[in-house]
């Protein structure tokens, strides 16, 4: 996904997610119990937190800048291809 912000065009580049395994203090305020509750009302999977990954590329005055280098191999499931 592409777009523009002012004179730069700025690229989403999926890398992926990563399925993590639940922690009681991950989320603050909320025990493990109770975010599996949340996960099911959502219409998630509770087996795991699973938290997409989103490269930004952004070009600009001809120059090429990665924002964020990616999950540095803690994703699960690589992007489809």
């Amino acid at each position: 996904m592409s777009y523009k912000v002012g004179a730069a065009e700025v690229t989403a580049l999926y890398d992926g997610i990563w399925e993590k395994p639940h922690d009681p203090a991950f989320i603050a305020n909320a025990s493990v119990e109770d975010v599996k509750a949340a996960m099911v009302k959502a219409g998630l999977p509770a087996d795991f937190v699973s938290i997409p990954f989103t490269v930004v590329v952004v070009r600009s005055a001809g120059k090429t800048i990665l924002c964020d280098s990616g999950t540095g191999g803690r994703c699960s499931r690589p992007p489809a291809r």
